[in-house]
């Protein structure tokens, strides 16, 4: 009974070390993975903000040269004909929309921005629930086997 006893308790020990090994070799693998996803998110907004910071740049020059064509078109405009006042008007109008348009726009970036925290946050949430999920049902596992083995 004693010796059934002991080797009860080295398996048990056993079990245990294993289980400890197991967990850290998991937080081990967990740390690396969060730090390659947190390394290739900076890559990946670097490079999304270059992307951006260019279309900006683009769009900046295709606005200025837009821009300074309106205003030899106005000014053409308003030396052939008395009309310089309704062009002026207008004028004003396309900066309205333009500015309009680009708040909207980056109303539009806001909003596609934080739902994609939001994402990220919830499927992390998500990965961090299965994750505690799957530990607590490989416990329930080893102790059931355990009980098995002891009961027999």
């Amino acid at each position: 009974m004693a010796n059934l006893l002991t080797s009860v308790v080295k398996v048990a020990k056993a079990i245990d070390r294993a289980n400890r090994a197991a967990a850290r070799d998991a937080a081990r693998r967990r740390a690396q993975s969060e730090k390659e996803f947190v390394r290739l998110n900076r890559e990946r907004e670097k490079a999304e903000h270059a992307a951006q910071r260019e279309r900006l740049r683009r769009q900046a020059l295709l606005n200025k040269q837009q821009a300074e064509a309106e205003k030899q078109r106005l000014r053409a405009l308003a030396e052939r004909s008395k009309v310089q006042e309704q062009n002026e008007r207008e004028r004003v109008r396309v900066v309205a929309e333009n500015k309009k348009r680009h708040e909207q726009n980056q109303k539009a970036l806001r909003a596609e921005r934080i739902l994609a925290e939001k994402a990220k946050v919830k499927a992390n949430w998500e990965a961090e629930v299965t994750a505690y999920r799957q530990r607590c049902e490989a416990r329930v596992t080893l102790k059931n086997m355990f009980v098995n083995k002891w009961v027999r």
